[in-house]
Order: structure tokens, then sequence, then C-alpha cells
């Protein structure tokens, strides 16, 4: 397995067949950090390409010395995305973590002809405002530093000037919702989103989103992505109001539930999950944490009892004090409702 340098990316650009994720090509052609590793500097036939997205297998998925080595390279943790079924029936063989699971994730793209602008304002109080990392620095918002975070994706500020954009809705010095793009390669870009739970249902997201559709248009964009996971009706409906048209959905792989809200799965989804972990922790106790907070997630106290219990007796550390305030706050996020005052009696018991 060999690191290229950027002078042999090109040589690995005909094996990737989909073109699901832009910041692979964004990363090929040199405009976001990443890493690739290939079997050959000369002619590589398989390779993996690390971006801040995800990390993308392509190529020969036959190679028994690629393939070998491919779990010295990744994380216990990590996702990974296959380039085409053929890769798909090998991650859980190359993968550290056996147990990792496919899903679905949704890809939709727009163009300045679907585009629907937002025309509603921002609810009293609320100010929108552009994405600039030096100024936001300054601020002394509440959570600026997760917007920054974004920003700071792209590894260089003035790359994100030229080329990213950004614009976020505020409440005085809370940052309730915003948007920002991703990365850009070969004409397209792609965006995401994020809003406070607190904030959500009052069309912040849109506003954010939709300033940053026309910020994104007017740097010459043909395209704009927009990326979820297929759980996620939140997102696909806010990216459908604003003109995003569904251009296709594929399989990445997770080892852990993969959501980007907490409602993105039910009680029946999170015990799915759950029980699926369960029967995987028997064989890699690595994951007994996160079966742990899928049964809670689950509203189960009495399998997160049980959970807890399999974690004592494999001398793995039960941090109930971190249990208790994480359960509270679920709460207040509508869920958890059977985890009552009296529930962590029931987990030491």
């Amino acid at each position: 397995m060999i690191q290229l340098t950027k002078e042999d990316y090109h040589k690995v650009t005909p094996l990737i067949q989909c073109h699901n994720e832009l910041s692979v090509f964004a990363v090929l052609d040199g405009e976001l950090p990443g890493e690739i590793w290939a079997d050959s500097a000369d002619q590589p036939e398989s390779v993996l390409i690390r971006t801040c997205e995800t990390v993308l297998l392509a190529g020969n998925p036959e190679n028994g010395e690629f393939n070998r080595a491919i779990g010295g390279l990744l994380d216990f943790w990590e996702s990974v995305t296959p380039d085409r079924e053929e890769w798909a029936g090998k991650i859980q063989q190359v993968h550290p973590n056996r147990y990792i699971r496919p899903y679905t994730r949704c890809k939709y793209s727009l163009t300045r002809d679907s585009y629907r602008p937002v025309e509603r304002p921002l609810p009293d109080g609320y100010v929108l405002e552009p994405v600039n990392p030096e100024e936001l620095r300054q601020t002394g918002f509440t959570n600026a530093g997760r917007v920054l975070d974004w920003a700071e994706g792209w590894g260089d500020p003035d790359l994100f000037a030229a080329k990213g954009c950004g614009y976020f809705v505020r409440l005085n010095d809370y940052i309730a919702s915003w948007s920002l793009s991703d990365c850009a390669a070969r004409g397209r870009v792609a965006i995401g989103i994020h809003t406070a739970p607190a904030h959500r249902r009052k069309g912040l997201a849109k506003q954010a989103a939709s300033a940053v559709l026309e910020a994104c248009l007017a740097k010459g964009y043909h395209t704009v992505e927009w990326m979820c996971v297929s759980t996620n009706s939140g997102s696909r409906a806010l990216a459908e109001s604003l003109g995003f048209k569904l251009e296709n959905c594929y399989t990445s792989f997770s080892s852990y539930a993969p959501i980007e809200n907490l409602e993105d799965l039910d009680e029946a989804g999170w015990l799915e999950w759950g029980n699926y972990l369960s029967q995987a922790s028997g064989e890699e106790p690595r994951l007994l944490v996160e079966e742990l907070y899928c049964m809670i997630k689950a509203n189960q106290p009495e399998l997160v009892r049980k959970a807890i219990s399999k974690m004592k007796k494999q001398d793995q550390p039960v941090d109930m004090e971190r249990l208790e305030k994480d359960i509270a706050w679920f709460r207040k996020m509508g869920i958890c409702s059977a985890f009552d005052a009296g529930w962590n009696d029931i987990a030491a018991g």
C-alpha cells in the first residue's frame, strides 16, 4: 500500500465509477485536503480515498494484497463508502469492525433553473449573516466554534473565501442555524445545513440554505449538491422545497446508527439498531457503548440495565453521572419518556 503524492492523483481517477461523493473529486483535483492510498504508484488497480466527508474504496475489489492492508489504514469507527456494488460485498471483510453496517444515503442536486428562492422573512429577533471565519472568531458568539469547524474543513481560509461560502442565522449571541458549502469540484458544490433543536420549525434553515444557494450560483457553480441519510425526512423535505431534485440513493457503511438528527429514527428504529449491536457486542466489546445508547434512545430501561451489566462484566467503565445528564437532555428533546427519576435504580440493580 502506497500513499500517493498529489502529482499521482490523476492516475486513480479512471478507477472511480460513481460520482456520489463530490469531496472525492475535490481531493483528486487538489481543492480539498485528503489522503489517497493505492496498491501502486505507477499502475494502480485499487484505491482508498479519505476526505473530510467519507472514505471511498474504488478499483478492483478482488485485490487481495490491497484488501489485507485496508484494515491497517481505517479507524474502527470510520465510515466507508463503496464505489460500486462489488465493493459493498467486501466492506465487512476488510474493515476493522466486521459488524460495520450498510445504510442508505440520498443525493440531491439543484441548478439555477430549479432553484426556488425564499420569500418569507425571518422571525423577529433573528439575523442572517455571512460566514467570515476571521470575523466570526472575534464575535464571542456562544457556539461559533461549531460553524468554524465546518469552514475549516476546507483546509485553507483563502480557499474557503474564494470557492466556498456560508451563512448563519443568530438570535443575539447564539447561532441558531447555519449552512455552509462542504466542498467544490468541476463546477459543482456541495452544501450542508444544521439547526439547533430549540430553533427548528421556524424557517431558519431554509433562509440560511437559500442564502448559500444564491452565493454558490453567483460564484458560477452550475450545480449544487445536497446529501443526507435516507431517514432524515426533514432534510429531504427542505431540499425539495428549495428546488433540489433527487439524483440517486446509494449505500454507505457505518459502525453506529447513521443519523443527522435524533428523530431520524423512531423508537422501533433505535431498538432495531440496539438489537443488532447487542448481538455484535458479544464478539466485539467496543460496540457496547453504542448498544447502550441505542437502547436509551429506544426508550428501553430494562435493556439499558442489561447493556450496563454487560459492560461491567467486560470491565468497561460506566459513567452513570454522564448517562444521567445525557438522558436528561434526551428527555428535553422529547424522547426517553420511560426514564423517570428512578431509572438509575433499575440500572444499578
